[in-house]
């Protein structure tokens, strides 16, 4: 449940990487919502109503969007490939990635999200940037 709420915390966050777990507990945990609020909706109505459900799916776009692309950094590969995913066949591919372990250590996209980050020195007149390196030009 953890890792549902950090992925909608960074709702609108489309850069770094989410792991395999905080990916699909989003996906897993987003459904369950969906069922919930449609069972709600069909006894509530009598069937008719869908108002509730089609609000929450809209409200989770760019959520969703945002994780899964987060999700394809942590494979080493670029959010572009999620409207690929909606290609016959080809589409498998962007899903593959989605199910297999992220990439250890730094990629393209940033830190291991498994790992802690590293302690920031303090190093006068130098500064640092997420993975400890230190900024050309400081």
């Amino acid at each position: 449940m953890r890792s549902y709420w950090r992925a909608l915390n960074r709702f609108d966050d489309f850069e770094g990487r989410s792991t395999l777990v905080e990916y699909w507990a989003f996906v897993f945990t987003s459904s369950l919502v969906l069922v919930a609020i449609i069972v709600f909706e069909a006894q509530a109505t009598g069937g008719s109503g869908h108002v509730f459900s089609m609000i929450y799916q809209l409200l989770m776009v760019i959520p969703a969007l945002a994780v899964k692309v987060r999700r394809l950094h942590d494979t080493g590969h670029s959010g572009w490939w999620v409207p690929i995913g909606y290609v016959p066949f080809i589409g498998l591919l962007p899903f593959y990635w989605l199910i297999r372990s992220g990439d250890r250590g730094v990629n393209a996209y940033g830190p291991d999200p498994k790992q802690p980050a590293p302690p920031v020195h303090s190093v006068p007149g130098h500064r640092l940037d997420a993975s400890g390196h230190r900024i050309a030009g400081t």
